[in-house]
This record gives C-alpha cells, sequence and structure tokens, in this order.
C-alpha cells in the first residue's frame, strides 16, 4: 500500500470537521462535476464538500459517483447531516431538482445501485 505526501496511508480515511472523507477518489471527474462554489442545502459561499446521499462505504465504490448521487455540502450542512439533524429526503429533494428527476426516479436509480452492491 502506497503512501501520501503526508505519510498516511491510501486508502484511510481522514477527519475533516469531524467527518470522515476517503483519501482515495474512485472517480475524480464525477466529483470535479458535483463541486460548487455555494453549498446547495443552506447557499453558504465558500468551500464545499462533495457527500454521497448514498455512501461509497456500502460498498458500491466508483458506482455511487454519480451527478444523482452527489451533493456539495458546507461544513457545517455535511456535519448536520452525519450528526442526524439533517435527514437524508432533504437532501434527495435537493439532488432531483438540480438534476431534473422525480424522487420516484432517484428512488428507482438507487435501487439498481444498491442491487449492484
Amino acid at each position: 500500500m502506497g503512501t501520501e505526501a503526508a505519510g498516511r496511508p491510501r486508502g484511510r480515511p481522514s477527519r475533516v470537521m469531524g467527518v470522515s472523507r476517503p483519501r482515495v477518489v474512485v472517480n475524480p471527474k464525477a466529483l470535479k462535476l458535483a463541486r460548487r462554489n455555494a453549498c446547495e442545502r443552506c447557499g453558504r459561499w465558500g468551500p464545499t464538500q462533495v457527500h454521497h446521499v448514498i455512501a461509497r462505504g456500502m460498498g458500491g465504490g466508483r458506482r455511487c459517483d454519480e451527478a444523482w448521487n452527489l451533493i456539495a455540502l458546507c461544513p457545517g450542512c455535511h456535519r448536520a447531516y452525519h450528526d442526524g439533524r439533517v435527514p437524508r429526503s432533504e437532501l434527495v429533494a435537493i439532488v432531483c431538482r438540480r438534476e431534473g428527476i422525480t424522487q420516484d426516479e432517484w428512488v428507482s436509480k438507487a435501487r439498481i445501485l444498491e442491487a449492484r452492491i
């Protein structure tokens, strides 16, 4: 297993603002497209963190790095989600509006993804 410049093993999670994130990006193109200059939940301008609505840690890997499954959140909203103060349904609604799909279509895509996992 290789190491990064910081001397940490690749693939091990780091902690930023109390939220774990993988050190190895599986699909950098999808994540780059998901990055925005403002939080998609609260609208706050500044650095954002890409959140997977269906977690990559569930075993989906690259298949989870798709626009319908990604949302850019400010550190505060990202932490609030992981602390249980923001329901997943709220993030799904935001992604559906952005992608121009219904929540039923989102659920269908999620089921297909989970069937592959």
